[in-house]
C-alpha cells in the first residue's frame, strides 16, 4: 500500500504541465487556412477564409487584427504591409479590376484600376498568392493574362510584361504562400498554376525570397546507398550554427542494416597549406547509434557553444519477453530511444557518448513508414522556454505534442504535453518578437490553427 502510495505521488510529480494554447478556428468545414510569411511580421499572421469572411489575427493573440468580406467575384487576394505601419492590407483580384480593401469596423473598398480585357480565370475559392510585389523599391501589381505576367503601378500604368515560358525554374508564380497553406481535409495546395497551364519565368529580382533552406532528409535510396556515394552527394548541414556551410557535417546511413550513421566534416582546406590541390578536406568517418533526426525549421544547439548538436533516433524492441511485445501492440505503442551528441570543438568531432537520452513510446502506426522517414512526426528544436538553449519538440501519438526541456539533460518525462481532439501537423515555428519572450509554435488540424508556447512563469 505505501510503496502504490509513493509511486503515485511520483508520477504526479513528474506530470507533464499543458503548453498554452491559443486557437483560431473556422465555422466552415470548406474554409481556408493560412500563416503569413515571416517577412510580413516578425510572428507571423494567421489568416482565416471563412465562406466570404476574410479574419486576420496576430500570431501572439486571439483578437482579430480586422476583418474583411471578400467580394464574390475574387480570383485571388494577397496580404502586403505596403505602408510600413506592420499591419498587412488586403488586395482582391477579380477578372475585371484589382481593388484595395482598408477600415476596420467601417470597411471601405478601392478600385485600383480595372483589368482590360477582363482576365477568362475562374476558380471555385479565392486563395492567397504573392499578388503585390517590390519591384525597383515600389510595390506593383503583377497580373497572371492569359499569355504573360504584366507588372502595373497601382494607377493601371504597365510597369514591364514577362512572358509566359515554359521553365523547371521555381518562380514566385509557382510558389505557394510560405510556410504554409492548407485548405479544408482533403484539400490539395493551392498554387496560380492551377489556373494557368505551364510555369512562368520570372527574373531573379522577382522571385520569392521567402522561402527557408530546407536540410535535406535522407530519402529512401540514399538511405540504401549514401554510404557508397561520392562524398560531395552525402546530405549534410553547416557545423556551425550561424554558417553559410563550410565547414559542413556530412552524414550517411551504415550499410547494411541501415540503422546507424556515418559522419564526416568536410572543411575547407587553408590556401597555404603546401601540397595539397583538392579545395576541401574531409575527416575519417565515426559511426553513431541511430538514424539522423533532421528538422526543417533549423538544428539544434543544446549546449549554446555555436555548433549544431546530432540527435539521433533508434526503435529497440520492446523488451525481451513475448508478453512485452503483445503488450506494445494491444497499446498501439513503441519504444523509442533518443541520444544527443554534442559537438567537441577541440577534438574537431561529435562525442562517441551521448550527452542526453529520452526513453519514451510512440504511436505504432508511425513505424509502418519507410525506414528513411523519420518517427519523429512535427519535430522541431525551437528554444521553447527561453533559456538559449535549443528544447525537443515532437509528437509521440497524431493528437500530441510533447516538450522536452534541454537543461545538461533531459528528464525521465516531458516537461509540457498538450492534447488535441484531433490529429495536428507543424506547419511553423515563428521567430520571437522579444528577445526576452520565448518560442512558440503554429500546429494545424482540419479547421483550426494553435499556437502553443510554455506558459508563463512569474
Amino acid at each position: 500500500m505505501m510503496v502504490s502510495l509513493l509511486y503515485s505521488t511520483i508520477v504526479l510529480l513528474a506530470a507533464p504541465e499543458p503548453l498554452s494554447v491559443q486557437q483560431y478556428s473556422a465555422q466552415s468545414q470548406n474554409a481556408a487556412l493560412y500563416v503569413l510569411p515571416a517577412a510580413h511580421a516578425v510572428a507571423p499572421h494567421i489568416v482565416i477564409l471563412d465562406d466570404t469572411t476574410l479574419t486576420v489575427y496576430p500570431a501572439n493573440t486571439s483578437r482579430p487584427l480586422f476583418t474583411h468580406t471578400i467580394p464574390a467575384d475574387t480570383l485571388m487576394f494577397d496580404l502586403v504591409d505596403t505602408n510600413d505601419d506592420f499591419e498587412p492590407e488586403l488586395f482582391t483580384l477579380s477578372p475585371d479590376a484589382l481593388h484595395h480593401h482598408s477600415g476596420g469596423a467601417q470597411e471601405s473598398i478601392t478600385q485600383l484600376f480595372p483589368i482590360e480585357p477582363p482576365l477568362p480565370w475562374k476558380v471555385e475559392q479565392p486563395f492567397l498568392h504573392s499578388l503585390i510585389v517590390s519591384y525597383l523599391d515600389a510595390y506593383h501589381a503583377a497580373i497572371p493574362y492569359l499569355d504573360t505576367i504584366t507588372l502595373k503601378d497601382f494607377k493601371g500604368e504597365v510597369v514591364t510584361t514577362f512572358p509566359k515560358v515554359l521553365s523547371t525554374t521555381e518562380t514566385l508564380f509557382s510558389l505557394p504562400i510560405h510556410p504554409n497553406q492548407v485548405g479544408h481535409s482533403g484539400a490539395f495546395e493551392f498554387r496560380v498554376d492551377t489556373m494557368l497551364t505551364t510555369p512562368i519565368e520570372v527574373p531573379q529580382a522577382l522571385r520569392s525570397t521567402m522561402v527557408h533552406d530546407s536540410y535535406e532528409p535522407l530519402s529512401p535510396r540514399k538511405l540504401r546507398e549514401s554510404e557508397t556515394l561520392e562524398l560531395e552527394l552525402w546530405p549534410q548541414f553547416p557545423l556551425r550554427v550561424a554558417s553559410e556551410g563550410i565547414p559542413a557535417v556530412l552524414y550517411a546511413s551504415h550499410a547494411p542494416e541501415h540503422v546507424n550513421t556515418v559522419i564526416r566534416l568536410k572543411q575547407q582546406v587553408l590556401r597555404s597549406t603546401p601540397n595539397t590541390a583538392e579545395p576541401y578536406r574531409f575527416s575519417s568517418k565515426r559511426i553513431y547509434p541511430g538514424t539522423m533526426a533532421i528538422a526543417e525549421s533549423g538544428l539544434p544547439d543544446f549546449n549554446q557553444d555555436g555548433y549544431h548538436d546530432l540527435v539521433l533516433w533508434n526503435i529497440p524492441l520492446p523488451g525481451h519477453s513475448t508478453s512485452a511485445l503483445l503488450n506494445s501492440l494491444q497499446r498501439q505503442n513503441w519504444p523509442l530511444n533518443i541520444t544527443i551528441h554534442l559537438f567537441d570543438p577541440e577534438k574537431g568531432l561529435y562525442e562517441a557518448r551521448p550527452k542526453a537520452r529520452i526513453k519514451t513510446h510512440i504511436a505504432l502506426q508511425y513505424l509502418f513508414t519507410r525506414q528513411s522517414h523519420s518517427p519523429l512526426h512535427n519535430l522541431s528544436f525551437a528554444d521553447m522556454n527561453q533559456d538559449g538553449a535549443s528544447d525537443l519538440v515532437f509528437s509521440p501519438t497524431p493528437e500530441e505534442l510533447e516538450v522536452w526541456c534541454y537543461q545538461d539533460g533531459f528528464n525521465a518525462t516531458p516537461e509540457y504535453r498538450s492534447h488535441f481532439e484531433n490529429p495536428v501537423s507543424l506547419i511553423a515555428v515563428p521567430k520571437q518578437e522579444m528577445l526576452n519572450q520565448a518560442h512558440s509554435i503554429l500546429l494545424r488540424d482540419k479547421t483550426s490553427i494553435y499556437r502553443l508556447s510554455v506558459p508563463f512563469q512569474d
